[in-house]
């Protein structure tokens, strides 16, 4: 798998009309996800391409969360088992919590995994420990 191109700072901007947190941000610009949703490493983690960071409000009829139009899907493990979601906002200084999404016969369960997207990376190139927190859609790194 070749790592595709990051997009441009415009690109970020005008996706959904809010401001990406800047380790988000340098995230899109130094590389654009695995390329495809279809695309994922070895462990089967998928990091989408920005074009298909889809609010959970948009990709989702049922309401399951708070404030659920501010989260953004952007990755996910296993064919979304679960989805991971990073909650945005205009100004792009407010709280990025990252929320495993799981789903099964449209019943939806959210759980905090990573304080930002930064820890959230963080705990995906971490150890097999922080991988696992993430495959069960549980907080690693430190205690909340």
């Amino acid at each position: 798998m070749s790592v595709p191109p990051g997009v441009t700072v415009a690109e970020i901007e005008a996706k959904h009309g809010v401001a990406f947190p800047p380790d988000m941000r340098a995230y899109f610009l130094g590389v654009d996800g695995m390329g495809s949703r279809a695309e994922s490493d070895k462990d089967w983690f998928c990091f989408w391409p920005l074009r298909d960071v889809i609010s959970l409000a948009d990709e989702f009829e049922a309401r399951f969360t708070d404030d659920q139009s501010s989260y953004y899907s952007f990755s996910d493990y296993s064919l979304s088992l679960p989805a991971f979601a990073v909650r945005l906002d205009r100004s792009g200084r407010g709280d990025n919590p990252v929320i495993a999404v799981f789903s099964d016969n449209r019943t939806y369960s959210t759980n905090v995994v990573a304080r930002s997207f930064g820890e959230f990376i963080e705990m995906y190139l971490g150890d097999t420990e922080s991988r696992d927190c993430l495959r069960s859609g549980m907080p690693g790194g430190p205690p909340y």
